[in-house]
């Protein structure tokens, strides 16, 4: 008579409770300090560059993280300058170079040496630009399945008519793989330009003062904080780097000059109080009222893509929503603490205050 057994239970899986329990460590990828540099010049983002090989017209591209379950299977050992390096690669590209350097080879049967001969007949006039850029010799050694170095991987994908293969280079000397990547840079037009819609804030600052803490505490609703000298000037502010002066007009703030740096401009010292001292000073080196902050007053902001902001010249009219009235906000070092109105006295012009910390 037949009888239903019940279903033996998995031998792992005591295993996999006891490895959830223990939570496994993340493993890393762990580069050396050497190639850093290297790294981060080869992955900057550009374009694919498109590059002839062997007569067909292909395109580079550098990809990091390297696509999983793609890894190349055949490597092709090289020296530059005596310095080992390696270039993995499917084996179905590597069969296709030697076909084409030699359309009776036996892929099966050839040895390691003579299949590194046949592709460096192959990439003769390839070897021989590389060489003349590089300003070092280039000589190919073996072909077989593992690397030949004990580099990181920088990964690329090469796309041709056949479809998408996925390679990677490694260098013993990494100033061999920054010389490379500076050739791709090259090659792309030193990389890919930013979208011209990328967003960037602009502010309109109505004026600028600096006061000392104990004044900044003092300041009460209905007091009034005096512009003058250049402190009196309207700015444009972009991403609080960059700084042009304005004028005021119906249309909005007109552009008196093209932006530039905040460091090295007239009103630089708007923004160094944002920067802290070198040496950190103890409440007894000095008294706290005295400490200098710069008070902002903004009038508006707004976000413009950064196609336009690079248009900005002298003579430009930047629309800002809001600008009907005189009232700004009052920023300290980067913070609103209040608010007030820009008002007329005599000559001068002056802010004032609304509300300030609690009260704004």
């Amino acid at each position: 008579m037949l009888q239903s057994m019940p279903p033996k239970k998995r031998a792992t899986s005591k295993v996999s409770a006891t490895r959830m329990a223990r939570a496994e460590p993340l493993e890393l990828t762990q580069v050396a300090a050497i190639y850093l540099d290297a790294l981060n010049a080869f992955y900057r983002r550009r374009p694919p560059v498109e590059v002839v090989v062997g007569a067909e017209s292909v395109t580079i591209k550098a990809v990091w993280p390297r696509v999983a379950g793609q890894e190349p299977r055949s490597s092709i050992g090289f020296e530059i300058a005596g310095s080992k390096a390696s270039l993995e690669m499917p084996r179905a590209l590597l069969d296709k170079w030697l076909v084409q350097a030699d359309p009776a080879v036996d892929l099966e049967r050839i040895a390691l040496e003579h299949a590194a001969l046949l592709v460096e007949s192959f990439l003769a006039s390839e070897l021989s630009w590389l060489e003349a850029k590089l300003g070092e010799a280039i000589t190919l050694d073996a072909v077989n399945g593992k690397s030949m170095t004990a580099s990181p991987p920088f990964a690329f994908i090469v796309n041709s008519g056949e479809g998408a293969f996925s390679c990677a280079l490694r260098f013993d000397d990494a100033g061999h793989a920054a010389a490379l990547a500076g050739l791709l840079n090259a090659a792309s037009g030193e990389g890919a330009p930013l979208p011209d819609d990328v967003p960037v804030q602009v502010g309109l600052w109505r004026g600028a003062v600096e006061v000392s803490v104990g004044e900044l505490q003092s300041l009460r609703p209905g007091d009034v904080v005096l512009l003058d000298g250049i402190g009196a000037t309207a700015l444009l502010v972009i991403a609080e780097r960059l700084v042009a002066p304005v004028e005021l007009i119906d249309a909005g703030p007109r552009l008196m000059a093209s932006p530039c740096q905040f460091n090295g401009s007239r009103w630089e010292w708007i923004m160094n109080q944002k920067t802290a001292p070198d040496a950190v000073q103890t409440l007894d080196d000095a008294a706290l009222d005295d400490l200098p902050v710069s008070l902002v007053f903004e009038l508006g902001r707004t976000v413009l893509p950064i196609g336009e902001v690079r248009q900005l010249g002298a003579g430009t009219i930047v629309p800002l929503p809001g600008l009907e009235s005189e009232t700004v906000d009052v920023i300290a070092n980067g913070k609103r603490v209040g608010r007030g109105e820009i008002v007329r006295i005599g000559e001068s012009l002056g802010v004032r205050l609304f509300g300030m910390f609690g009260n704004a």
